[in-house]
């Protein structure tokens, strides 16, 4: 039996819901083994954003597979394809990043960024500053420590090292569901004094770094421009690094190049994953600012996994790279969110069930709720997963949201026809809504 990550087989099951075997892709849509045709609206797992089977990037697979498949970057191997890609790839950074080390995922580039950090404290003699802040609601990574650090819940407590004396969580700006039970139109940005608080609480000179999603992309929450001051403002006085997750956000999702451009931050790492290699080949990279990048060039980095710096990988995320720089994905991304954002506030907000729309680039959370009043939770997705996926649609749902974060590629008719069908079940009879508004 194969075992599938964040998936109960039983529960699947009992809700009647089959996921389609899928056998070939292109561009935007997928095709099962009898050729029924998925719009794929969430980039597989939000990584093929330059869609399916793109013939170039195929071909510097089978190319590079010809001459060399594997070589190490552990132990001091020599990796010139490695090597390349961190030049190409620092080129896009802003100038004080000088260093990349590739890993195989997303976690993995988070635990790097930690890792290395927790290094420089020991070296630097400050080994005191070991505390890890994160932001409520943020998701960086399913590995023991970054499940700690990522949002926590009963249900992975197991798998989390349960330490609250090293990680802790600050206050998530969710405006629709205010922590502080506030309305938006009036709370004068409550949630930034009370992030303050939070941090006077701290001795800053326990505080090793924070980590954040510049977007959080669970729930497609983003923040105040006082918050991410708040945070830069605190981080500059006591010497706190900032690692940038950007993972979801990274090379265009927001139509920026990096999430966090579009705040006043900067950060010292930058993590990424996903979108480096179009969803084709595992590779996750960790990016450091001068002042960390100096401080491995002076000491023994360890770190590392048999697979870290992969060939293939890297080939094909030096080829991802220049497609990314060959077309103004940045403008295309923008022009579709808009349009995407647009036509859904259309379409869906006067539904009964549709609580809110938050979007950031090609990436809009639908919330749904059971009372628009209350905002009471849609606690039962599975009937709108089930009924998407008999129309053909394959989106990305998490507690009460629906996230719709499609390919680059996509276009105006193919959106609208995601909406349109959504429209469709949201309204349909078999998901009784109270509505009180």
């Amino acid at each position: 039996m194969l075992l599938q990550g964040w998936s109960n087989k039983q529960d699947l099951s009992t809700k009647g819901i089959t996921f389609p075997d899928i056998q070939f892709a292109d561009d935007c849509v997928l095709y099962d083994g009898n050729m029924k045709k998925y719009i794929d609206g969430k980039s597989q797992m939000m990584n093929a954003n330059f869609g399916h089977n793109v013939s170039q990037l195929v071909e510097v697979i089978c190319d590079q597979a010809s001459t060399l498949c594997y070589q190490p970057t552990m132990d001091s191997h020599m990796n010139s394809i490695a090597e390349n890609y961190s030049k190409q790839l620092l080129s896009i950074c802003p100038n004080y990043f000088k260093s990349v080390y590739c890993s195989l995922s997303g976690t993995s580039a988070n635990e790097v960024a930690v890792q290395v950090i927790s290094h420089y404290r020991e070296v630097s003699k400050s080994s005191h500053k070991n505390k890890v802040l994160s932001i409520t609601g943020c998701y960086h990574g399913c590995s023991t420590v970054m499940s700690e650090i990522s949002e926590n819940s009963y249900e992975n407590k197991p798998y989390r090292v349960n330490d609250n004396e090293k990680y802790g969580k600050l206050i998530q700006p969710y405006c629709y569901r205010c922590p502080l039970e506030l309305e938006f139109e009036s709370c004068e940005k409550e949630c930034c004094v009370q992030l303050q608080r939070q941090l006077d609480m701290y001795d800053p000179k326990t505080i090793s770094m924070i980590i954040l999603e510049p977007v959080q992309g669970a729930g497609v929450i983003t923040y105040p421009n006082e918050y991410i001051d708040v945070l830069s403002n605190y981080a500059e006085a006591f010497d706190i690094f900032i690692v940038s997750d950007e993972v979801v956000t990274g090379m265009g999702r927001v139509g920026k190049d990096f999430g966090f451009e579009l705040y006043d931050l900067k950060p010292n790492v930058i993590t990424m994953s996903k979108t480096i290699t179009n969803g084709m080949l595992p590779l996750g990279v960790t990016i450091f600012d001068n002042r960390l990048s100096e401080f491995i060039s002076k000491n023994e980095l360890m770190t590392g996994s048999t697979q870290d710096g992969n060939t293939l990988s890297c080939k094909l995320a030096t080829a991802v790279l220049e497609h990314y720089r060959q077309f103004p994905w940045k403008n295309i991304v923008k022009e579709k969110g808009i349009y995407l954002f647009t036509r859904a506030n259309e379409m869906l907000s006067d539904i009964n069930s549709v609580g809110d729309l938050r979007c950031a680039g090609l990436l809009l959370c639908i919330e749904l709720v059971n009372d628009k009043a209350t905002k009471e939770r849609y606690d039962d997705l599975a009937r709108v997963k089930k009924s998407l996926l008999e129309q053909g649609v394959s989106l990305f749902y998490e507690r009460n949201w629906i996230t719709i974060i499609p390919p680059f590629t996509i276009g105006e008719d193919m959106i609208l026809e995601i909406l349109t069908k959504v429209k469709h079940v949201l309204e349909r009879d078999s998901i009784e809504v109270k509505y009180n508004g």
